[in-house]
């Protein structure tokens, strides 16, 4: 291990004082009917040094927004939360196959990523070496992550348009 790395295992009150905490991770919560433990998961979430922004995510809970006024009633103040209810709003699930299509590449993406992250980690602990079909399975779980969110902006996009178009008043004559 170098002079500057720390251990994993060694406590952040362990390290130097003068080090300075760099804000470089965004914390996602999803969140359905979990007003009451939202709040707690928020706050912890804020407390944490490196956290840049946290962003709630309400998942058409169908509480009449207790979720999400329990999340913000955990915001700190530093302007890092961002709460979104994009279901509940726009109805995004309306565009059933884009929205099926979505669920499905996103989340076979994650679990294919999850996997090879295990995988690699065993390897890494056993002390063995990564080859590069773990690496290219990873990537392939990256690429699937990377086509649901495609699909899932373009089920976006669809239901706004859909939101808009509803919204907006008859011509007068």
């Amino acid at each position: 291990m170098l002079a500057n790395q720390h251990s994993p295992l060694e406590s952040a009150a362990s390290r130097d004082a003068s080090a300075t905490v760099c804000r470089d991770v965004t914390v996602v919560i999803a969140a359905w009917r979990a007003d009451g433990t939202i709040g707690r998961a928020v706050a912890s979430a804020l407390a944490q040094p490196e956290a840049a922004e946290v962003v709630v995510v309400d998942d058409a809970s169908g509480d009449d927004g207790a979720t999400l006024a329990a999340a913000r009633a955990a915001d700190d103040g530093t302007g890092r939360l961002i709460v979104l209810a994009l279901e509940k709003v726009f109805d995004i699930s309306a565009s059933r196959k884009l929205f099926n299509w979505f669920f499905g590449l996103y989340n076979a993406g994650v679990v294919l990523t999850a996997g090879m992250l295990m995988v690699h980690g065993s390897l890494t602990v056993l002390g063995e070496e990564s080859n590069k079909m773990i690496a290219g399975i990873a990537g392939l779980g990256h690429m699937l992550i990377t086509a649901g969110m495609i699909v899932f902006f373009l089920a976006l996009r669809r239901a706004v348009l859909r939101h808009s178009e509803a919204r907006e008043p008859a011509p007068v004559h």
